[in-house]
């Protein structure tokens, strides 16, 4: 970023204590550049994950599937916000083995985060009822309870699921750990998890034969937390639509929860509209 002290350096030769009657100087080229330069570090930070990025990378160093877990972002637009802050040398890659991790000059960076959080705290008061993105906070929850993500379920609802599969073992933790170092974690779809998804109508044929990733972990909002991404998330999505368990929303991604998940994973909800062997309807 730009060199150390140089707005401090500005502000000092513009003292608003000048003795009265002195001129007001003019900005000449070389302050209104170095102001420019301050500007730019400025929006380099203007970013709330990049932000995100580096309180994180305060507590420790971390790759990027482990960062993207910590923040609760996209692992690939993460990466392009990784980028521009490598490019600019606010992190630094480090290599263990073939794993990459990033890392940042702590007091430097806890400096700067610390003179934001005073400048905010004074002079931007967060407006009652709204949250930083201009969402009502109850939509903001409703978001974080069950969501689209992509073409999956996302949400603290979509982590349950995903820990139930686990759990019941449908899905088990890939074993290849080199494989998966830098990714996001992979799941191996088991036999038993076949069957008990086929019975409660997930299309598990279409999702092998997808040529896109059968089962892997999503990064969720909520730090060091995942949902089941992939063709199989796809399906599973497909099949609690399906089962009149979810209902999806508007353009706000949210997912509407009508029955108990526990409900289908326990195969009291089924594709054929039934609820506890009752006719629940196709819709609200």
């Amino acid at each position: 970023m730009d060199g150390p002290s140089s707005l401090t350096h500005v502000a000092a030769r513009f003292d608003p204590q000048r003795p009265a009657g002195q001129p007001i100087r003019k900005m000449d080229m070389s302050t209104r550049q170095e102001l420019a330069r301050t500007a730019q570090a400025a929006r380099l930070l203007s970013s709330p994950t990049r932000l995100r990025i580096l309180a994180s990378l305060l507590q420790a160093e971390a790759s990027v599937s482990e960062l993207a877990s910590r923040i609760g972002a996209d692992r690939y637009r993460l990466s392009h916000h990784l980028a521009v802050l490598r490019r600019y040398a606010v992190i630094q890659p480090a290599w263990h083995g073939r794993l990459i991790v990033y890392r940042i000059a702590a007091d430097e960076t806890r400096q700067i985060l610390a003179a934001l959080e005073r400048f905010r705290t004074r002079h931007l008061p967060s407006p009652p009822g709204r949250t930083k993105g201009g969402r009502s906070r109850g939509v903001q929850m409703a978001l974080r309870q069950a969501r689209t993500c992509y073409d999956h379920l996302g949400g603290l609802a979509a982590v349950y699921l995903l820990a139930e599969f686990l759990r019941r073992r449908w899905l088990v933790r890939h074993t290849d750990r080199e494989a998966s170092a830098d990714t996001s974690p992979p799941y191996t779809l088991t036999m038993r998890g076949a069957q008990a998804l086929m019975r409660r109508r997930v299309n598990v044929v279409w999702a092998r034969r997808s040529r896109r990733r059968l089962a892997y972990g999503c990064p969720d909002w909520s730090p060091d937390r995942v949902h089941l991404g992939g063709a199989l998330g796809a399906a599973v999505r497909v099949s609690l639509v399906r089962s009149g368990v979810i209902r999806l929303g508007g353009d706000d991604r949210i997912v509407v929860l009508r029955r108990p998940l526990a409900a289908w994973l326990d195969a009291r909800v089924g594709a054929d509209g039934k609820y506890g062997g009752r006719d629940i309807g196709r819709g609200r």
